[in-house]
């Protein structure tokens, strides 16, 4: 349903099998990113503002390719990290774009400040860097283990200094190894979060909670954690799709919870019709809700589902902005 089996596993040694078996960059280098003769959906300047684009919708279709276990491979690659920006843009109208660093094939500063440079120079802007955990950085920033925890804090702070490179305000990590079904760690993982906080307000990038994989995929612990940190730089985004709610109603209230520390919104789309209308659960009225409680995050276009994602991203993406749109109060 989401990247929780993808980037949890059983932890980091079968990740690692994973990404030097079936993942692999592949090794011819991405074209330029074509131009579309007209965006499939037409912004306006505040809608702008207010919509986005992750990378992690496009791993299929760009270099280098990272599917999920069991997805199939890409028909045929479009772009890499570096033209990613200039394809949202001509195709979609969207300039806000989210970055994840299972994608990046360099983390060197001067190809963070390619990146950023190639975002500015057509007017897009890089608005969150996803971080997840892997074979060469884990990251668990519930670990009882001092050592582990005080290892898992120099990643995401290293992780941090590249956002601010790269001119993003915010980095989500994940609150613990992304285990499925962990309990949470409640102290550990306020304290970590603290000085991430701390760090980030010394260096202008807020830290993001999501309910996402291990303990983190219950919304009520991760409400535990921000109320523990406390802290104007600990924020949250929320992903529609990690909900184990069984109605829309549920699902809106499950969210919700997290609406008064919403600083961006995963905005997933799960499974589609033949249409490409979203058929998992409603859009607008998690939407309406959102806005209804002063929250003025950003939505960052989301497609992520197992075994298969959309056969169409495009047409999958534009049924999600536009099922957004009347909805926002820009």
């Amino acid at each position: 349903m989401n990247r929780r089996s993808f980037i949890a596993g059983a932890g980091v040694a079968p990740l690692a099998g994973l990404l030097l078996a079936g993942c692999k960059p592949s090794t011819p280098a991405a074209p330029a990113a074509p131009a579309a003769p007209a965006p499939v959906v037409t912004l306006t300047e505040a809608q702008q503002q207010r919509i986005g684009m992750t990378m992690v919708s496009w791993r299929h279709d760009m270099t280098p390719s990272i599917p999920q276990i069991g997805e199939p491979g890409p028909g045929g690659v479009k772009f890499d990290v570096l033209t990613a920006p200039k394809y949202f843009k001509d195709t979609f109208g969207v300039t806000n774009v989210e970055v994840w660093n299972y994608q990046f094939p360099d983390k060197g500063p001067d190809f963070m400040a390619k990146l950023r440079g190639a975002c500015e120079s057509i007017g897009s802007r890089i608005i969150d860097l996803q971080l997840d955990q892997t074979p060469e950085e884990p990251c668990d920033l519930s670990s009882t283990d001092g050592k582990v925890r005080a290892d898992s804090i120099a990643v995401a702070k290293a992780w941090m200094d590249r956002a601010k490179l790269l001119g993003s305000p915010l980095m989500r990590v994940n609150v613990d190894s992304g285990k499925p079904k962990l309990p949470l760690v409640l102290g550990p993982a306020v304290e970590s979060f603290k000085t991430l906080a701390e760090y980030g307000q010394s260096i202008g990038v807020k830290i993001l909670v999501e309910n996402h994989i291990g303990a983190s995929a219950k919304v009520d612990n991760c409400v535990q954690i921000l109320k523990g940190v406390n802290h104007p730089f600990c924020r949250a985004i929320i992903d529609w799709g990690n909900s184990d709610a069984a109605t829309p109603e549920a699902r809106v209230a499950d969210l919700s919870k997290l609406f008064p520390w919403v600083e961006l919104v995963s905005a997933k789309g799960l499974t589609f019709d033949a249409k490409f209308n979203h058929i998992d659960y409603p859009i607008a009225p998690i939407v309406a809700d959102n806005e209804a409680s002063g929250c003025k995050g950003d939505h960052l276009i989301e497609l992520y589902h197992e075994p298969n994602p959309p056969a169409d991203t495009v047409a999958a993406e534009t049924s999600m902005i536009k099922a957004i749109l009347p909805e926002l109060k820009t």
